[in-house]
C-alpha cells in the first residue's frame, strides 16, 4: 500500500500488521484500535487521523511530527522515544 490514498477511510479495528503504509495519505482517517504490528509508517500523512485508544508502539518508522498531527488520547500507545502530545508525554 505504498502511497495509498486512504483519506477519510474508516479502518477501526483493521488488521494492518506488516502493512507497507509508506507515504500513505491517512488524512482524517479513523484507525482506532487497529493492529499496527510491524506496519511501516515512513512518511505516512497522519494529519487529523483518529488514533484514540490505538497501540502504535509496534509500528515502524513513526516520527514525532506525524504523531503531533494526529488526534489521540491518554490511551494511545506510542513507540519508545515518541512523546504523547495528548497527555503531556509518557
Amino acid at each position: 500500500m505504498i502511497g495509498a490514498k486512504l483519506i477519510g477511510a474508516h479502518l477501526n479495528g483493521a488488521d494492518l500488521s506488516g502493512a507497507s503504509l509508506e507515504e500513505a495519505d491517512l488524512t482524517a482517517a479513523s484507525v482506532k484500535w487497529a493492529n499496527f504490528s510491524g506496519a511501516n509508517m515512513a512518511d505516512a500523512d497522519l494529519t487529523r487521523t483518529s488514533v484514540e485508544g490505538t497501540d502504535l508502539s509496534p509500528a515502524r518508522s513513526l516520527i514525532q511530527t506525524q504523531i503531533d498531527a494526529a488526534i489521540g488520547d491518554f490511551a494511545t500507545r506510542l513507540p519508545l522515544g515518541i512523546s504523547n502530545p495528548w497527555t503531556g508525554g509518557r
